[in-house]
């Protein structure tokens, strides 16, 4: 590295310390981990918990945003700070998360939700807790209005279809 380091100071090339890595096989880039030995592209674990969790609220929205939400004010609970912020806010630096946010922020428009998301500590949120962790006996008990069948998402909703 020093080699390389000595040749472009001659050449009047100038190298960023902070953006000058020794050579590796993990490489964060853009925002993206690049794997040479897994041979793949991940997001980072802490970008990663906010897509995952931002998921399910922005499918939320948009299954019951024209039904029972429209013309209501709809507040999401959750344990994740950052996640919290970003919805409030409602923009994020990250492409993959504006994605989702445009998608919930449209439906939103649309049928006239206002919406707001509180943190409450992973401690206290004892229903989320329970679903997260797939404890659906737990979370039945926690929350005997729910409805037990599940609801089906429409194939615009999916994942793959973002």
């Amino acid at each position: 590295m020093n080699a390389f380091i000595s040749l472009g100071e001659q050449m009047g090339v100038p190298l960023a310390p902070e953006k000058t890595q020794d050579p590796t096989i993990v490489l964060p880039f853009l925002g993206i981990i690049l794997d040479t030995v897994e041979l793949e592209a991940r997001l980072p674990d802490d970008k990663l918990a906010k897509l995952l969790e931002l998921f399910p609220v922005m499918t939320a929205v948009v299954v019951w945003g024209g039904g029972a939400w429209a013309n209501q004010n709809v507040r999401f609970f959750t344990d994740n700070e950052a996640l919290a912020s970003v919805i409030n806010k409602q923009t994020s630096r990250d492409p993959h998360i504006v994605t989702l946010l445009r998608r919930m922020i449209l439906t939103c428009l649309t049928f006239n939700i206002n919406f707001m998301a509180c943190h409450v500590p992973g401690r206290l949120n004892s229903l989320a807790d329970s679903l997260s962790r797939g404890q659906l006996d737990a979370f039945r008990l926690l929350a005997p209005w729910t409805d037990a069948r599940p609801t089906n998402l429409p194939a615009h909703c999916l994942p793959q279809h973002l």
